[in-house]
């Protein structure tokens, strides 16, 4: 099962990530400064619109920068406990994922189980799961030449 993560850049608290940075058995606490360079402060985003003369300032202070290259860590950072939680709770599924797409791979009765505990979790870290994106694959869909561990 594919599950997409809505927004997931977008919607992530910095200062999740942060605490998160700070909570991982003090392994990733001397990155906090060098993150900082990048958050520390507002940031402006100028928006035209159209022909119209001028731009729209909008500040961003909550969320992942778009072109930031620790996006996808920092997004990954925020949501890590919940997937670990759900993998717990779900020993005999694979949870292989890629930015905001999490898959949830057999055995089929735990995948229903892994996917309400994820989705139910990822609301604790300000995310959710955009369900008109997710998708059961059937094993009959998959093609012989790829195998599932």
């Amino acid at each position: 099962m594919k599950v997409n993560i809505e927004n997931a850049f977008n919607n992530v608290s910095l200062a999740i990530i942060l605490r998160k940075l700070c909570d991982v058995e003090g392994l990733l606490v001397n990155i906090v400064p060098f993150t900082m360079l990048f958050y520390g402060a507002h940031s402006s985003f100028y928006y035209h619109h159209g022909h119209v003369e001028g731009a729209t300032i909008i500040e961003s202070s909550s969320c992942i920068r778009h072109g930031d290259p620790l996006k996808g860590f920092l997004s990954a950072l925020a949501h890590y406990q919940t997937l670990l939680e759900t993998i717990v709770r779900a020993p005999n599924c694979v949870f292989p994922s890629l930015m905001n797409d999490t898959h949830v791979v057999e055995p089929m009765n735990e995948i229903t189980y892994a996917f309400d505990h994820l989705s139910t979790q990822l609301t604790l870290v300000g995310l959710r799961v955009k369900v008109s994106k997710c998708k059961l694959w059937s094993p009959s869909k998959i093609s012989p030449s790829i195998k599932i561990f």
